[in-house]
C-alpha cells in the first residue's frame, strides 16, 4: 500500500494529552509532522474525538522533554493502514512548538 502522506513525520510515542469541551484523554501518539499528529486511544476516546466537530488542544513533549501545545481538529478517523486511531491536523501552532516540530521530523 502506497503511503500518500505528503510531508515527513516521526515517530512519537509518548503520551498526548487531548483536551475538548471540558473533556480531556490521555491518547499514545503515534507519529508527529508540521501538519499533524496520529493519537491512539481506547475505543470510546477514538470515537468522541472523531465526533468531535470544535477545537482540540493537544499537549505533547518531544525529546528535549519540553512540553508544547497546538489546537486542532479531527481530520480523519478508522482502522487504516496506520491502525484504529484519530489523526489531528493542526489548525494553530505557536512559533516555538512549530520549530521543535520542525526540528524533530527533520532529524528522523
Amino acid at each position: 500500500m502506497q503511503d500518500r502522506r505528503s510531508v515527513n513525520r516521526r515517530s512519537l510515542g509518548d503520551f498526548v494529552t487531548a483536551i475538548f469541551d471540558d473533556d480531556a484523554a490521555l491518547c499514545l501518539g503515534t507519529d508527529i509532522s508540521e501538519r499533524g499528529l496520529f493519537v491512539r486511544s481506547t475505543r470510546a476516546v477514538d470515537e468522541t474525538l472523531a465526533d468531535h466537530g470544535g477545537p482540540i488542544v493537544v499537549q505533547f513533549e518531544l525529546e528535549s522533554g519540553d512540553r508544547h501545545w497546538a489546537c486542532g481538529r479531527t481530520r480523519r478517523f478508522g482502522d487504516g493502514s496506520d491502525g484504529a486511531g484519530t489523526a489531528i491536523e493542526f489548525t494553530y501552532v505557536p512559533e516555538r512548538a512549530r520549530a521543535a516540530i520542525r526540528g524533530y521530523v527533520g532529524t528522523a
